[in-house]
């Protein structure tokens, strides 16, 4: 299932429902587009699960970024100083 900018209305809240009720479905793969920078959390899915798409190529945050990344990191505030600019 694809959804692009699912939550373009939605509270946070409800879009880390979503995302949660989505992880639960069996058999089926998920793929969210969002500019919700909250949902770039540990708590919600790892690291490797994430992907910034820009014109030219879609790329893993993972691979974005010089920095091992462990679960203890604050991936939202990683992505808003720049540190996945590449």
């Amino acid at each position: 299932m694809f959804l692009d900018e699912f939550d373009a209305y939605y509270h946070y809240e409800l879009s880390e429902t979503i995302v949660k009720i989505a992880e639960q479905m069996k058999h089926t793969q998920v793929i969210f587009t969002s500019h919700n920078t909250n949902l770039l959390s540990n708590r919600i899915m790892r690291p490797d699960c994430y992907f910034i798409l820009t014109p030219n190529k879609l790329t893993s945050i993972v691979d974005a970024t010089d920095r091992e990344l462990r679960e203890g990191h604050n991936l939202e505030k990683l992505y808003m100083s720049g540190e996945f600019d590449g």
